[in-house]
């Protein structure tokens, strides 16, 4: 897909148009993504509703059927369901099993651990499992 940006003064709200000869599935989530407004997080903490810097975020896992949000010093809860949350966070944030996300940026270090997965440690504290299923995607990302 080519992809160009032109710059212009005169406008004053980002646009897009896209030409194609069909709507595709690429085209549908291209479409989706920049429809989007709802790109910010919001918690859950001490019955106070606060807005989550996505860069605080270390780890982001659905613990007794709710999101939780760790961040460097606290955790937060969210309305949002894992994947809802996945959507907002950017490239520096990795699926590392079926029910956790981690920020890559936030890892403290990996270490081998029983059954060929590992375990990670993230800056503060906080321990999970990569699963065999996702550990492939998450070596790829970090270059390993």
């Amino acid at each position: 897909m080519k992809v160009k940006i032109k710059l212009d003064k005169n406008i004053k709200e980002p646009y897009a148009v896209i030409f194609t000869d069909e709507i595709t599935e690429e085209i549908k989530n291209i479409n989706e993504i920049l429809s989007k407004k709802d790109n910010i997080i919001t918690g859950n903490y001490n019955e106070k509703i606060i807005i989550i810097d996505k860069a605080e975020a270390e780890i982001i896992r659905t613990e007794e059927g709710r999101t939780t949000i760790y961040l460097n010093d606290k955790k937060c809860y969210t309305n949002k369901r894992l994947y809802e949350v996945e959507e907002l966070l950017g490239k520096d944030f990795i699926r590392i099993s079926k029910s956790t996300i981690v920020n890559i940026k936030k890892i403290d270090y990996v270490e081998p651990s029983f059954n060929c997965t590992m375990m990670i440690v993230m800056k503060n504290k906080v321990k999970d499992y990569i699963s065999r299923r996702y550990l492939k995607s998450f070596k790829e990302k970090l270059g390993l």
